[in-house]
């Protein structure tokens, strides 16, 4: 996983994963996440409805929204995510 700050913005964060083959237990962010499926396809699971992302699927996580994403078929996936601190919101 790469966390990247944007230069002169400093509020948002980008954070990708590349190739991953993981389970994320469930687990919340106090951010505001704005992500992307850029390859492979991701189960994510918030409350009782899964749904399974492919390549270019857009999804969003409110700040404190409990969540669990795992890979689809064990098989890779990546993503990238802009992160947004919760402060501006």
């Amino acid at each position: 996983m790469k966390i990247e700050r944007v230069p002169d913005i400093p509020f948002i964060r980008v954070v990708s994963g590349s190739a991953v083959v993981n389970d994320f237990a469930r687990h919340v962010h106090v951010d505001l996440c704005i992500g992307i499926v850029v390859s492979g396809r991701r189960h994510m699971t918030v409350g009782s409805e899964t749904c399974d992302l492919s390549a270019g699927d857009i999804f969003i996580m409110n700040p404190g929204q409990p969540h669990i994403c795992t890979s689809a078929d064990g098989e890779p996936h990546s993503y990238s995510v802009i992160v947004v601190d919760a402060g501006l919101l």
